[in-house]
């Protein structure tokens, strides 16, 4: 009798272990995706050639063009064509 309980109890403890050893994992990171139907500011901007071209042409030489392709929530005050002319 005193065999049986010890071999219940080895087979207990190698179960209870090996069950902890699998539930053991590294989650994996969760990827995320933007998918906005909204603009993003520059692609605004793109389509409003017209009314921003100054700051377009600013903003590709100072190479911060693409900066403007971010997704997110913020505020960008974007000065039009005769805001560049009166500065």
């Amino acid at each position: 009798m005193r065999w049986n309980d010890r071999n219940s109890i080895l087979v207990l403890f190698m179960t209870m272990t090996s069950i902890m050893l699998c539930g053991c994992r590294e989650e994996e990171p969760l990827e995320v995706f933007f998918e906005e139907e909204e603009l993003l500011i520059s692609a605004y901007l793109e389509e409003h050639v017209d009314k921003y071209s100054s700051l377009i042409r600013v903003l590709e030489i100072a190479e911060l063009k693409t900066t403007l392709n971010a997704y997110g929530h913020y505020t960008f005050f974007a000065p039009d064509n005769d805001a560049f002319q009166k500065f």
